[in-house]
């Protein structure tokens, strides 16, 4: 079953105050790069910048250079998904904004985690992390509708005869 970009922004318009996180969400890059890299420092203004230029610089650079370069396919995932993959304590959903490069080090690694959008717990989904959420309960829905339509069209052909 398809559902359109209209109804599920439709349902999201609509159903806003439903569609609550139960997680903190961030949109971020997370990077791992060797300390013996040369120009890492390089890395942090180039994840703050908001120049195409910059950003492709940041892709060429972390591509040749970096061990993990993961922008997530910039989509929201969860903060607690990014403890895991950087292992940082440093991420507390309390310290956490947007725009901040949080840089951690290690005897061989640098680790840097851009934040470039935040949803806290208990806020509203953003739109594109509530989509699945929104196709299902559509669907679920639509099949609910089917299934009085087809009880009412037994009853009535129970009734007639």
């Amino acid at each position: 079953m398809q559902v359109s970009d209209s109804e599920i922004k439709a349902y999201y318009d609509k159903n806003k105050d439903n569609l609550l996180t139960t997680k903190t969400l961030v949109k971020a890059t997370y990077i791992e790069i060797s300390n013996t890299v040369k120009d890492r420092y390089k890395i942090k203004s180039w994840l703050r910048s908001k120049r195409d230029k910059d950003q492709e610089k940041l892709r060429i650079y972390c591509f040749q250079n970096a061990k993990v370069f993961d922008d997530f396919d910039e989509e929201w995932v969860e903060l607690s998904k990014l403890r895991l993959v950087s292992k940082s304590e440093k991420l507390q959903a309390d310290r956490v904004y947007k725009h901040k490069v949080f840089e951690q080090r290690n005897d061989t690694l640098t680790h840097y985690i851009f934040i470039e959008d935040i949803t806290k717990k208990g806020q509203i989904m953003p739109l594109n992390y509530a989509q699945k959420e929104i196709v299902r309960i559509i669907i679920n829905k639509r099949k609910q509708r089917l299934i009085e339509e087809l009880n009412q069209k037994i009853n009535q052909q129970v009734e007639d005869k």
